[in-house]
Protein backbone atom coordinates (compact mmCIF):
# COMPACT_ATOMS: atom_id res chain seq x y z
CA UNK A 1 0.00 0.00 0.00
CA UNK A 2 1.32 3.46 -0.89
CA UNK A 3 0.82 6.60 1.21
CA UNK A 4 -1.57 7.96 -1.43
CA UNK A 5 -3.63 4.75 -1.40
CA UNK A 6 -3.77 4.82 2.40
CA UNK A 7 -4.84 8.50 2.46
CA UNK A 8 -7.50 7.97 -0.21
CA UNK A 9 -8.90 4.92 1.58
CA UNK A 10 -9.15 6.52 5.03
CA UNK A 11 -10.06 10.12 4.23
CA UNK A 12 -13.81 9.45 3.69
CA UNK A 13 -14.16 6.92 6.54
CA UNK A 14 -16.51 7.98 9.37
CA UNK A 15 -16.82 4.73 11.33
CA UNK A 16 -16.88 4.38 15.09
CA UNK A 17 -13.64 3.74 16.93
CA UNK A 18 -14.49 0.06 17.37
CA UNK A 19 -15.45 -0.40 13.70
CA UNK A 20 -12.32 1.29 12.34
CA UNK A 21 -9.44 0.60 14.72
CA UNK A 22 -8.26 -2.90 13.77
CA UNK A 23 -8.67 -2.38 10.04
CA UNK A 24 -6.89 0.98 10.19
CA UNK A 25 -3.99 -0.45 12.18
CA UNK A 26 -3.63 -3.45 9.85
CA UNK A 27 -3.49 -1.03 6.90
CA UNK A 28 -0.78 0.94 8.72
CA UNK A 29 1.18 -2.28 9.16
CA UNK A 30 0.92 -2.88 5.43
CA UNK A 31 1.88 0.73 4.66
CA UNK A 32 5.01 0.46 6.83
CA UNK A 33 5.87 -3.10 5.75
CA UNK A 34 5.43 -4.46 9.25
CA UNK A 35 3.66 -7.67 10.31
CA UNK A 36 0.27 -7.09 11.91
CA UNK A 37 -0.12 -8.20 15.55
CA UNK A 38 -1.80 -11.53 14.78
CA UNK A 39 0.84 -12.50 12.20
CA UNK A 40 3.78 -11.32 14.32
CA UNK A 41 2.61 -12.66 17.67
CA UNK A 42 -0.26 -15.18 17.44
CA UNK A 43 -0.27 -15.63 21.24
CA UNK A 44 -0.38 -11.89 21.97
CA UNK A 45 2.58 -11.99 24.34
CA UNK A 46 4.48 -8.93 23.05
CA UNK A 47 2.39 -7.41 20.23
CA UNK A 48 -1.37 -7.47 20.35
CA UNK A 49 -4.71 -5.79 19.95
CA UNK A 50 -6.81 -5.12 23.07
CA UNK A 51 -4.09 -5.60 25.68
CA UNK A 52 -5.81 -5.85 29.07
CA UNK A 53 -4.42 -3.56 31.78
CA UNK A 54 -4.98 -2.41 35.32
CA UNK A 55 -5.03 1.39 35.30
CA UNK A 56 -2.85 3.44 37.60
CA UNK A 57 -5.30 4.70 40.21
CA UNK A 58 -7.53 1.64 39.88
CA UNK A 59 -9.86 0.04 37.38
CA UNK A 60 -9.42 -2.15 34.36
CA UNK A 61 -9.04 -1.21 30.70
CA UNK A 62 -7.64 -2.17 27.33
CA UNK A 63 -4.93 -0.57 25.21
CA UNK A 64 -6.10 -0.79 21.60
CA UNK A 65 -2.66 -1.93 20.40
CA UNK A 66 0.53 -2.66 22.31
CA UNK A 67 4.01 -3.67 21.18
CA UNK A 68 6.49 -4.34 23.98
CA UNK A 69 9.37 -1.84 24.11
CA UNK A 70 7.84 0.12 21.24
CA UNK A 71 4.44 1.68 21.88
CA UNK A 72 0.99 1.73 23.38
CA UNK A 73 -1.68 2.92 20.93
CA UNK A 74 -5.17 4.23 21.59
CA UNK A 75 -7.83 4.95 18.99
CA UNK A 76 -10.71 7.41 19.17
CA UNK A 77 -13.50 8.23 16.74
CA UNK A 78 -12.80 11.15 14.38
CA UNK A 79 -12.91 14.59 15.99
CA UNK A 80 -12.84 13.19 19.54
CA UNK A 81 -10.48 14.50 22.21
CA UNK A 82 -7.11 12.91 21.59
CA UNK A 83 -5.69 14.51 24.74
CA UNK A 84 -8.17 12.45 26.78
CA UNK A 85 -6.97 9.35 24.91
CA UNK A 86 -3.37 10.27 25.77
CA UNK A 87 -4.31 10.65 29.44
CA UNK A 88 -5.81 7.16 29.23
CA UNK A 89 -2.52 5.76 27.89
CA UNK A 90 -0.60 7.44 30.69
CA UNK A 91 -2.78 5.56 33.21
CA UNK A 92 -2.05 2.31 31.32
CA UNK A 93 1.72 2.84 30.98
CA UNK A 94 2.91 0.96 34.09
CA UNK A 95 0.78 -2.10 33.22
CA UNK A 96 2.22 -2.01 29.68
CA UNK A 97 5.85 -2.05 30.87
CA UNK A 98 6.23 1.70 30.21
CA UNK A 99 6.55 1.75 26.42
CA UNK A 100 8.78 4.56 25.14
CA UNK A 101 6.10 5.86 22.76
CA UNK A 102 2.45 6.65 23.39
CA UNK A 103 0.33 7.06 20.25
CA UNK A 104 -3.24 8.26 19.90
CA UNK A 105 -5.14 8.33 16.63
CA UNK A 106 -8.57 9.14 15.24
CA UNK A 107 -7.72 7.88 11.70
CA UNK A 108 -7.30 11.51 10.56
CA UNK A 109 -4.65 12.53 13.10
CA UNK A 110 -1.79 10.87 14.93
CA UNK A 111 -0.17 12.22 18.08
CA UNK A 112 3.05 10.52 19.17
CA UNK A 113 4.43 11.36 22.60
CA UNK A 114 7.80 10.16 23.86
CA UNK A 115 7.98 8.64 27.33
CA UNK A 116 11.60 7.65 27.94
CA UNK A 117 12.80 7.99 31.52
CA UNK A 118 14.84 11.13 32.22
CA UNK A 119 14.30 12.69 28.80
CA UNK A 120 12.39 15.83 27.92
CA UNK A 121 8.97 14.94 26.56
CA UNK A 122 8.59 15.45 22.82
CA UNK A 123 5.37 15.31 20.85
CA UNK A 124 4.84 14.78 17.12
CA UNK A 125 1.55 15.54 15.41
CA UNK A 126 0.78 14.11 11.98
CA UNK A 127 -2.33 14.64 9.89
CA UNK A 128 -3.54 11.97 7.46
CA UNK A 129 -2.49 14.06 4.42
CA UNK A 130 0.99 14.48 5.98
CA UNK A 131 1.75 10.84 5.18
CA UNK A 132 2.55 12.04 1.64
CA UNK A 133 5.43 14.03 3.19
CA UNK A 134 8.52 11.75 3.47
CA UNK A 135 9.67 13.29 6.78
CA UNK A 136 6.27 12.82 8.47
CA UNK A 137 5.91 9.37 6.90
CA UNK A 138 9.29 8.33 8.31
CA UNK A 139 8.39 9.69 11.75
CA UNK A 140 5.34 7.43 11.92
CA UNK A 141 7.29 4.55 10.37
CA UNK A 142 9.82 4.83 13.20
CA UNK A 143 7.04 4.06 15.70
CA UNK A 144 6.80 0.58 14.13
CA UNK A 145 10.45 -0.10 13.31
CA UNK A 146 12.84 2.20 15.17
CA UNK A 147 11.46 4.08 18.20
CA UNK A 148 15.00 5.09 19.21
CA UNK A 149 14.97 7.45 16.22
CA UNK A 150 12.34 9.49 18.09
CA UNK A 151 14.17 9.55 21.44
CA UNK A 152 14.71 13.17 22.50
CA UNK A 153 18.35 14.21 22.75
CA UNK A 154 17.70 16.47 25.74
CA UNK A 155 17.60 14.98 29.20
CA UNK A 156 15.77 16.52 32.14
CA UNK A 157 19.09 16.83 33.97
CA UNK A 158 20.59 18.65 31.00
CA UNK A 159 17.62 21.00 30.78
CA UNK A 160 17.89 21.75 34.51
CA UNK A 161 21.64 22.38 34.18
CA UNK A 162 21.05 24.73 31.22
CA UNK A 163 18.39 26.68 33.16
CA UNK A 164 20.67 26.94 36.21
CA UNK A 165 23.48 28.29 34.00
CA UNK A 166 21.16 30.95 32.54
CA UNK A 167 19.94 32.07 35.97
CA UNK A 168 23.54 32.16 37.19
CA UNK A 169 24.46 34.40 34.23
CA UNK A 170 21.55 36.73 35.05
CA UNK A 171 22.65 36.91 38.70
CA UNK A 172 26.25 37.74 37.68
CA UNK A 173 25.07 40.50 35.33
CA UNK A 174 22.96 42.01 38.10
CA UNK A 175 25.87 42.26 40.55
CA UNK A 176 26.38 45.82 41.65
CA UNK A 177 22.80 46.81 40.84
CA UNK A 178 21.60 46.07 44.33
CA UNK A 179 22.57 44.14 47.40
CA UNK A 180 23.30 40.42 47.15
CA UNK A 181 19.98 39.76 48.89
CA UNK A 182 18.06 41.96 46.39
CA UNK A 183 19.66 40.20 43.42
CA UNK A 184 18.92 36.76 44.93
CA UNK A 185 15.33 37.79 45.62
CA UNK A 186 14.90 38.99 42.02
CA UNK A 187 16.37 35.78 40.55
CA UNK A 188 14.12 33.71 42.83
CA UNK A 189 11.12 35.63 41.50
CA UNK A 190 12.24 34.87 37.93
CA UNK A 191 12.53 31.16 38.74
CA UNK A 192 9.05 31.19 40.28
CA UNK A 193 7.60 32.90 37.18
CA UNK A 194 9.21 30.33 34.85
CA UNK A 195 7.86 27.47 36.97
CA UNK A 196 4.37 28.90 36.65
CA UNK A 197 4.75 29.02 32.86
CA UNK A 198 6.14 25.48 32.59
Amino acid sequence: MTPTEFINKWKPVALTERAAAHSHFIDLCELFEHDDPVTADPKGEWFTFEKGVTKTGGGEGFADVWKRNFFAWEYKKKKRDLNAAMDQLVRYAAALENPPLQVVCDTDRFIIRTAWTNTVLKQYEIELDDLANPEKFNTLRAVFHDPERLRPKETRAGLTREAADKFSTIALRLQGRGTAEEVAHFVNQLVFCFLLLA
